[in-house]
Protein backbone atom coordinates (compact mmCIF):
# COMPACT_ATOMS: atom_id res chain seq x y z
CA UNK A 1 0.00 0.00 0.00
CA UNK A 2 1.39 3.40 -0.95
CA UNK A 3 0.33 6.88 0.07
CA UNK A 4 2.03 9.75 -1.69
CA UNK A 5 1.80 13.31 -0.40
CA UNK A 6 3.72 16.03 -2.18
CA UNK A 7 4.10 19.44 -0.58
CA UNK A 8 5.84 21.85 -2.93
CA UNK A 9 5.74 24.82 -0.57
CA UNK A 10 5.01 24.94 3.13
CA UNK A 11 4.06 28.52 3.94
CA UNK A 12 4.32 29.46 7.60
CA UNK A 13 3.56 32.90 8.94
CA UNK A 14 4.90 34.12 12.27
CA UNK A 15 7.86 31.74 12.58
CA UNK A 16 11.56 32.52 12.56
CA UNK A 17 12.82 31.75 9.02
CA UNK A 18 16.01 30.25 10.51
CA UNK A 19 13.88 27.41 11.89
CA UNK A 20 12.15 26.66 8.57
CA UNK A 21 14.15 23.56 7.65
CA UNK A 22 13.84 22.02 11.12
CA UNK A 23 10.08 22.69 11.18
CA UNK A 24 9.67 21.23 7.68
CA UNK A 25 11.62 18.11 8.68
CA UNK A 26 9.43 17.70 11.77
CA UNK A 27 6.27 18.14 9.67
CA UNK A 28 7.48 15.49 7.22
CA UNK A 29 8.26 12.99 9.97
CA UNK A 30 4.98 13.53 11.77
CA UNK A 31 2.93 13.31 8.56
CA UNK A 32 4.56 9.93 7.89
CA UNK A 33 3.45 8.74 11.34
CA UNK A 34 -0.08 10.11 10.99
CA UNK A 35 -0.64 8.79 7.47
CA UNK A 36 0.78 5.35 8.18
CA UNK A 37 -1.46 5.02 11.24
CA UNK A 38 -4.53 5.23 8.99
CA UNK A 39 -3.08 3.91 5.73
CA UNK A 40 -5.78 1.29 5.16
CA UNK A 41 -8.63 3.78 5.56
CA UNK A 42 -6.88 6.40 3.45
CA UNK A 43 -6.21 3.86 0.72
CA UNK A 44 -9.98 3.57 0.19
CA UNK A 45 -10.32 7.31 -0.47
CA UNK A 46 -10.22 8.67 -4.00
CA UNK A 47 -7.10 10.51 -5.13
CA UNK A 48 -6.95 14.19 -4.29
CA UNK A 49 -5.23 16.99 -6.14
CA UNK A 50 -5.31 20.41 -4.56
CA UNK A 51 -3.48 23.55 -5.59
CA UNK A 52 -3.70 24.85 -2.03
CA UNK A 53 -4.68 23.46 1.34
CA UNK A 54 -5.48 25.85 4.17
CA UNK A 55 -4.70 24.06 7.42
CA UNK A 56 -6.15 26.88 9.48
CA UNK A 57 -4.74 28.85 12.36
CA UNK A 58 -3.39 27.50 15.62
CA UNK A 59 -1.76 28.85 18.72
CA UNK A 60 1.51 27.69 20.22
CA UNK A 61 3.56 28.87 23.16
CA UNK A 62 6.63 30.98 22.53
CA UNK A 63 8.78 28.19 23.95
CA UNK A 64 7.53 25.48 21.55
CA UNK A 65 10.31 23.38 20.04
CA UNK A 66 10.59 22.88 16.28
CA UNK A 67 9.58 19.24 16.84
CA UNK A 68 6.44 20.33 18.68
CA UNK A 69 5.66 22.90 15.98
CA UNK A 70 6.14 20.24 13.32
CA UNK A 71 3.72 17.94 15.11
CA UNK A 72 1.05 20.62 15.42
CA UNK A 73 1.44 21.73 11.80
CA UNK A 74 1.42 18.15 10.50
CA UNK A 75 -1.74 17.38 12.45
CA UNK A 76 -3.42 20.50 11.02
CA UNK A 77 -2.41 19.55 7.47
CA UNK A 78 -3.48 15.92 7.94
CA UNK A 79 -6.89 16.90 9.31
CA UNK A 80 -7.35 19.42 6.47
CA UNK A 81 -6.88 16.67 3.87
CA UNK A 82 -8.52 13.83 5.81
CA UNK A 83 -10.70 14.82 8.79
CA UNK A 84 -10.70 11.24 10.09
CA UNK A 85 -7.03 11.71 11.00
CA UNK A 86 -8.00 13.95 13.91
CA UNK A 87 -7.65 11.04 16.33
CA UNK A 88 -4.66 9.36 14.66
CA UNK A 89 -1.79 8.56 17.05
CA UNK A 90 0.95 11.15 17.19
CA UNK A 91 4.64 11.05 18.14
CA UNK A 92 4.00 13.58 20.88
CA UNK A 93 2.67 12.33 24.20
CA UNK A 94 0.29 15.25 24.68
CA UNK A 95 -2.75 15.64 22.47
CA UNK A 96 -2.35 18.34 19.88
CA UNK A 97 -4.44 21.34 20.87
CA UNK A 98 -7.52 21.93 18.75
CA UNK A 99 -7.07 24.10 15.69
CA UNK A 100 -8.30 27.64 16.30
CA UNK A 101 -10.49 28.87 13.50
CA UNK A 102 -11.95 27.03 10.57
CA UNK A 103 -10.07 24.64 8.32
CA UNK A 104 -11.06 25.40 4.75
Amino acid sequence: MRIELVIDDLVLHGFDPRHGRAIADAVQGELAVLLSARAAALHERPSMDAARIDAGTFGVGTDASTARLGTIIAKAVAVAIAPELHDAPSRVDQRVPPIIGKVR
